[in-house]
């Protein structure tokens, strides 16, 4: 079981001021999350932040495995210069790793419910991904 991305942060010392701030590695995780599951498009600051900071073992403790597979081709086209940023993730694999991320991870699954008291928002949001 994914134990958060609120369990991996760490006190941070920004201009003389302890803050807490995620891991390196957790805001990488993030950024693949985020950039899969909610944007279904992958910029280069994803790029950026994936390549500098990604931790590969963070990213199964944080349940957003399935979304790296699906970065990690794309990933490496754009360091190849194969491919250009930004770049939108396409319909069936974006549809597919959230079904995926609904099946496998209990938590999302259990969320979904709560999207229908939302209302038409969520409509409106999830139409915009599919374009």
């Amino acid at each position: 079981m994914p134990r958060g991305f609120l369990n991996t942060w760490k006190v941070a010392d920004f201009g003389g001021v302890k803050l807490p701030a995620l891991s390196l590695g957790a805001e990488a995780a993030l950024a693949v999350a985020h950039a899969v599951y909610k944007e279904r498009i992958y910029t280069l600051n994803d790029f950026l932040t994936v390549d500098k900071w990604l931790d590969r073992g963070i990213l199964e403790e944080l349940g957003v495995a399935p979304a790296m597979r699906y970065i990690a081709s794309l990933h490496l086209a754009v360091a190849r210069g194969v491919a250009e940023l930004p770049s939108r993730i396409p319909l069936g694999l974006w549809a597919f790793a959230l079904m995926e991320r609904v099946v496998s991870f209990r938590l999302t699954a259990a969320t979904l419910p709560n999207l229908a008291r939302v209302g038409t928002r969520f409509g409106r949001l999830f139409l915009s991904k599919l374009v």
